[in-house]
């Protein structure tokens, strides 16, 4: 093989790796910001998502606005069969569904 065959071989590497590492970075930052990254401190299950949330992110309620957000369609979708009202914003409460014992092991 010649020089310049090892060149561009040598070149296309260090391309994938650093496209890997910029992605591998973003995503990370991503789940940093919602809690559910590489969490080493304790944790709570979200029950909406499944993950389980640094215990950071979820008391500061960082988790739960970003998750209610992406998640806007399923929550509108749950029912509201009983009258009663939440005493902090008066809007109907909804019934949550059984997800089963996958809660909080992520998905």
């Amino acid at each position: 093989m010649s020089t310049i065959g090892i060149i561009l071989i040598i070149i296309v590497v260090v391309v994938v790796v650093l496209v890997c590492c910029y992605y591998c970075a973003k995503a990370f930052e991503e789940d940093e910001d919602s809690g559910t990254g590489f969490t080493s401190g304790p944790t709570t299950p979200c029950y909406l998502c499944l993950a389980r949330v640094g215990d950071e992110a979820w008391n500061s309620g960082t988790h739960r606005k970003l998750c209610a957000q992406k998640n806007v369609t399923f929550l509108s979708t749950l029912p509201m069969p009983y009258p009663i009202t939440c005493p902090r914003c008066q809007k109907r409460l909804r019934l949550w569904p059984d997800r089963g014992p996958e809660v909080g092991k992520g998905r």
